[in-house]
């Protein structure tokens, strides 16, 4: 899985959802450190986060995909088969 991609994607939505990596950090319990990480491909969201991303965005994967209709296929993977 692409870390740049996954991070725009996190950043995307966070963006879209008017929220700060620190909003979304405080939902998740972990640090606006980690979230920045995250956004510039540092690292990746392990799979514990990503029920609770989509959950912090209130997102379901059909919105996912919706959102990003060039990319569906990552998107499908990226909610499927997080790292």
């Amino acid at each position: 899985m692409d870390n740049i991609k996954t991070g725009n994607l996190i950043k995307e939505l966070r963006k879209e959802k008017g929220m700060t990596q620190k909003d979304l950090a405080d939902k998740l319990h972990i640090t606006d450190r980690a979230v920045s990480k995250w956004e510039r491909g540092l690292c990746m969201p392990n799979s514990r986060h990503i029920p609770q991303i989509e959950k912090a965005y209130k997102i379901v994967k059909q919105e996912a995909k919706n959102s990003f209709n060039d990319d569906e296929i990552y998107i499908e993977k990226f909610i499927q088969n997080p790292r």
